[in-house]
């Protein structure tokens, strides 16, 4: 018998130390027992639990949704769908979601660390860095994450190149609309 968890997140923007970060709260837990005879039947099981999900809250607000199968082995196998709206500029904080513990912040004076008080976990989000930091370190559960100002920088590129885009498509169908008309 294999043991699950269906974990769901919901993101918030919170304000740690000097930046502002996109992570997740922790709202709910949803243990399940699997039966599993082969991995194959198990990853099919997982499968079909985030169809469900997608099914369920289709059109509501945005949402990170992990399911985690703890193995015999002791090991943890996780899956992990995100559930946004419209085009956002995200950094991968963290493969895949993990509790934040602690923030460090690099700048020409040096690093300097901010404790986390509360449960708040990072995945992929959103990161506002003031001028005077060219690094963030995020000290998690599962290890210490580095990210620099240029990957930051580069999602935020991306995320303009996105909505142009998309500008561009929406301005060519009210053309062809008009035409049309």
């Amino acid at each position: 018998m294999t043991q699950l968890e269906v974990r769901y997140y919901k993101p918030e923007l919170r304000r740690l130390g000097p930046l502002t970060l996109e992570v997740l709260r922790l709202v709910r837990i949803e243990p399940l027992e699997l039966s599993a005879v082969t991995p194959s039947d198990a990853v099919d099981r997982v499968y079909d639990i985030l169809v469900n999900v997608v099914e369920r809250y289709r059109g509501g607000e945005p949402m990170v949704v992990e399911v985690r199968a703890y193995l015999k082995t002791g090991e943890i196998a996780a899956a992990t769908l995100t559930k946004q709206t419209g085009h956002r500029a995200v950094t991968m904080l963290f493969p895949r979601p993990a509790r934040l513990f602690r923030i460090g912040v690099g700048g020409p004076e040096g690093v300097k660390w901010f404790d986390v008080a509360e449960d708040v976990y990072v995945y992929h989000g959103r990161v506002e860095l003031p001028e005077s930091v060219d690094i963030v370190m995020l000290d998690t559960e599962e290890g210490l994450r580095v990210i620099t100002r240029r990957e930051v920088e580069e999602h935020l590129e991306e995320l303009r190149r996105l909505q142009e885009q998309a500008r561009k498509r929406q301005k060519r169908r009210r053309a062809g609309r008009r035409r049309e008309g």
